[in-house]
């Protein structure tokens, strides 16, 4: 068993070597160990900044609280390795193996992570910040408390991650699969969700304030509670979603299919659903003014209770809609198809009905209000 732990290693080179069983000193800054075997070993605290660790084996490495600022680790196997608070920032680990992973507090600050597979993986409480994660792999991987901001994550995997009561913000996770992840009480604020895939995830009393879901699929999604506050989901998939008791102030769901879902009890200021498909969802109790319903599609949808002063509802389809004990005081309801609407009890003061002289204008020239 070699001991080199008295030895000044700088800069020294051990390419595809077996040192599983030597001693190492605790300062390694600037050493290289491509496609070496470090075995089972300490290495708790020590400096390896600046180290080339590529396509080492390291998986029973443990790297608590050491520096790897700089350090080069791509394709490297780390299954298994503690990096618990461990510094990574300006590190590369593309196309690293990471699964089972603990990095519980660890550092990530503009580390390249792309194509890195971090399934199973811990990384609570861990801080990520301008990294990329292209094509990252997360799936099972546990970021409860962690804080992300302007990291990219396009393409990566999230699938039944945990990310609960974490703070993710200004980052890119255009295309992810977020699928049955668990995000209770995360605040994802400025985002891009574009093309994500959300299906069945759960962000109750979270926040997507100012983030972009348009064409997701989000369906049943799980919502309750949630700060969508500019939320942008056009033509976004919101099947069977639970958004009730959300603040949607000003959010923009032009064209999204809200079928069967439900916004009950949700605070719905200024949203704009124009050409939606929300046939048999559910706004009872929701209350907003200013709502944009135009061309929405509203048939078999439960309005009951819900205030909606001046909601422009013209064209909108409310056959078999149900407005009982309603207020929509003010609203347009130009040519808006009304087959079987029940208005029991529905407060209708001021609102404005088709309009013939426009309507004859809209048939003639194709114009639509």
């Amino acid at each position: 068993e070699a001991d080199l732990s008295s030895t000044t290693l700088g800069g020294a080179r051990f390419e595809n070597t077996t040192i599983s069983s030597a001693k190492l000193p605790e300062t390694l800054s600037g050493c290289s160990f491509p496609g070496s075997d470090l075995g089972s070993r300490s290495l708790e605290g020590a400096n390896l900044s600046g180290c080339d660790f590529s396509g080492a084996l390291l998986g029973g490495v443990s790297m608590r609280g050491s520096s790897l600022v700089g350090a080069r680790l791509t394709e490297a196997r780390l299954s298994g390795a503690d990096l618990s608070g461990a510094d990574l920032s300006e590190a590369d680990l593309t196309g690293a193996e990471l699964s089972g992973a603990v990095l519980a507090g660890t550092t990530l600050i503009s580390t390249e992570c792309e194509a890195a597979d971090f399934t199973g993986s811990v990384l609570t409480e861990a801080t990520l910040s301008m990294s990329n994660f292209v094509g990252a792999c997360f799936r099972g991987a546990s970021l409860a408390g962690a804080s992300v901001d302007r990291c990219v994550f396009v393409d990566a995997n999230w699938e039944n991650a945990n990310l609960s009561n974490g703070a993710i913000h200004a980052s890119n996770l255009a295309g992810c699969d977020l699928s049955t992840s668990r995000l209770d009480g995360a605040s994802i604020t400025l985002c891009n969700l574009q093309h994500a895939v959300i299906r069945k995830a759960a962000l109750r009393h979270g926040s997507l304030e100012n983030s972009d879901i348009s064409e997701a699929d989000a369906r049943g999604v799980q919502l309750e509670g949630v700060n969508l506050r500019g939320l942008r989901a056009i033509s976004a998939n919101l099947e069977a979603a639970n958004l009730s008791s959300c603040d949607m102030t000003n959010a923009q769901l032009l064209d999204a299919n809200l079928e069967r879902a439900r916004l009950d009890g949700s605070a719905i200021n200024g949203v704009n659903a124009s050409q939606a498909n929300a046939r048999g969802a559910s706004f009872v109790g929701a209350k907003g003014s200013g709502v944009q319903l135009a061309s929405c599609d509203l048939t078999d949808a439960k309005l009951d209770a819900a205030v909606l002063h001046f909601a422009n509802l013209s064209h909108a389809n409310l056959n078999r809609t149900t407005f009982v004990g309603s207020d929509v005081s003010g609203s347009n309801m130009h040519r808006a198809l009304t087959e079987g609407t029940n208005w029991n009890g529905t407060v209708k003061k001021d609102v404005r009905e088709t309009d013939q002289e426009l309507a004859q204008a809209e048939d003639f020239g194709g114009i639509e209000a």
